[in-house]
């Protein structure tokens, strides 16, 4: 049985990055694809500006 790579990458093993983490008009964002191929994006909204 092999391990893992620890710790795994964004996108977990086998995974694969599709964009970069990066900053947005409204926010921060990253798309991924899992080991199975579904593509997941991960989004967080920037903080209001006071």
């Amino acid at each position: 049985m092999t391990s893992p790579t620890w710790p795994p990458g964004p996108a977990g093993p086998g995974g694969e990055v599709i964009s970069e983490p990066g900053h947005r008009p409204w926010g921060y964002a990253v798309t991924l694809a899992d080991p199975d191929g579904h593509v997941w994006q991960i989004t967080a909204a920037s903080p209001a500006a006071s």
